[in-house]
């Protein structure tokens, strides 16, 4: 017998360059997509399918695609398709019962994922899962559980949304144990475990660049932010508009991580008062608001929530309720001789500094993303999933009315004028705005275009932040 008879086939030449050309074409999508050049994977990915080439793996990285694009129907439709393929992989199965639980369809998450169970190739992401819905129930037992259950395996970081909320709502105890493991093990994921802002600003990019352009070093700054994302590239370019050290009218601040900062005294008589999210920054450190401020003169107070409470239940270095910190604000505010008072806030920040703001007589109060209403109805009628162990608890800890601040908005009849930034392509921060729609001293300010909660850099860009200090 001929010895060719057992040389295996080559495949067609044409076979060879389809097979390659798919290759390359989902390798480039993917490094667009890490990028944030998501309408160029988008195009790579809609080439593809035009030419029916691809199969599961094209189907799989157009479903990464839809969810950068937030279309969460048709993302939803192609994990299905997927997982109903008979060439699946377990992976296939758990992107399809997490994007279940993150829209509240827990039973057919589960059922999605029965055909893991038992695997030993599975466990991982069975654990991932329970992870997801312990988060979404806010049920920490099962959060802990699934925690030191992945950290037992050898696996890569799983997908562990709001991971350093997570460990904040722990035992200190666990959350010591939990912390060293991660480090360890994810060291990717070590800053979620640090504890305070300013450690976690070091680590991540996009605040390690703008802490360096608030000392002066903008270019530096900048460097770090070219990698063709479109939201570094916003904040690349709000970064030049940042006061050069020179033109500050006081020393800048220097952010310890205290739960408490307040500038040097200005001489403009208008004092900031900025309420920080649940990241303990302004969705940019503190340092670039205190640049913008130092510029025109202005004394700032910035306030950190270290009991997580959204402020509800008062600023817990201060006093351990609303009143009294309201009076010791009050007494704070009139120790730098403020003559007007302003009050920012972002993100879950945002609702303090309109209560506050409200309670302090400000004279403008502007949000960043603000959350206005923490009742169990409206985050379901409006699947707003974020921080749903911090909600949860204070759902049990205040009581309605605390959670929702639409009637003390009312009550001011416009007396202190509010400012309620927001991207347009964000549909639970669009909910939270449109909640106080209407209402006397209430404007909307939509951002186009933008579909991140992260509304700060563009508000730079805008020139609305600066607008709202400036000297009226």
């Amino acid at each position: 017998m001929d010895s060719t008879e057992h040389t295996k086939k080559k495949r067609p030449a044409s076979q060879v360059d389809k097979g390659a050309m798919v290759t390359e074409t989902l390798n480039s999508a993917r490094q667009y997509l890490k990028s944030g050049r998501v309408a160029d994977a988008d195009a790579l990915i809609a080439t593809l399918e035009s030419k029916r080439w691809g199969g599961l793996k094209t189907m799989r990285m157009r479903a990464a695609v839809q969810k950068a694009l937030s279309q969460k129907l048709e993302h939803g439709q192609t994990l299905k398709r997927i997982a109903e393929d008979e060439n699946r992989a377990p992976s296939d199965l758990f992107r399809l019962a997490a994007y279940l639980i993150d829209n509240g369809d827990v039973e057919g998450s589960r059922a999605v994922a029965a055909p893991l169970e038992g695997r030993t190739d599975s466990q991982h992401l069975l654990l991932n899962l329970a992870y997801l819905e312990g988060l979404r129930s806010a049920d920490l037992d099962i959060v802990r559980t699934a925690l030191f259950g992945l950290l037992e395996l050898d696996v890569p970081p799983p997908n562990l949304p709001e991971l350093h909320i997570v460990l904040r709502e722990l035992p200190k105890r666990d959350q010591d144990v939990l912390a060293d493991a991660i480090k360890t093990k994810w060291p990717d994921r070590a800053a979620d475990t640090a504890d305070g802002s300013a450690a976690r600003q070091t680590t991540i990019p996009q605040q390690h660049a703008a802490t360096l352009a608030a000392a002066g070093k903008v270019s530096e700054g900048q460097e770090l932010l070219a990698t063709g994302r479109e939201a570094d590239e916003e904040l690349r370019q709000a970064l030049a508009l940042i006061p050069p050290v020179e033109a500050r009218l006081r020393p800048s601040i220097e952010d310890d991580g205290a739960s408490v900062i307040v500038s040097p005294a200005g001489s403009s008589g208008t004092t900031l008062m900025v309420f920080t999210g649940l990241a303990d920054q302004a969705m940019v450190p503190i340092e670039c608001i205190d640049a913008f401020c130092a510029a025109e003169g202005h004394s700032v107070i910035y306030l950190r929530d270290t009991s997580r409470s959204l402020f509800i239940g008062g600023v817990p270095a201060l006093a351990s309720d609303y009143l009294s910190s309201l009076a010791s604000l009050r007494a704070m505010v009139e120790e730098l001789g403020t003559t007007r008072l302003l009050c920012f806030g972002s993100s879950a920040g945002g609702g303090a500094a309109i209560r506050y703001g409200l309670g302090l007589s400000a004279s403008g109060i502007l949000c960043a993303s603000g959350v206005t209403c923490g009742r169990p109805e409206f985050l379901e009628e409006h699947t707003d999933q974020r921080a749903r162990v911090v909600i949860r608890r204070l759902q049990r800890s205040f009581v309605t009315a605390e959670l929702d601040l639409y009637e003390e908005v009312a009550a001011n009849g416009g007396r202190t004028p509010i400012r309620l930034c927001f991207g347009t392509g964000s549909s639970t921060d669009v909910a939270h705005a449109n909640y106080l729609e209407g209402l006397p001293g209430v404007s909307l300010n939509p951002l186009e275009g933008l579909n991140r909660h992260g509304s700060f850099s563009r508000m730079m860009l805008e020139g609305i932040f600066q607008e709202f200090i400036a000297d009226g």
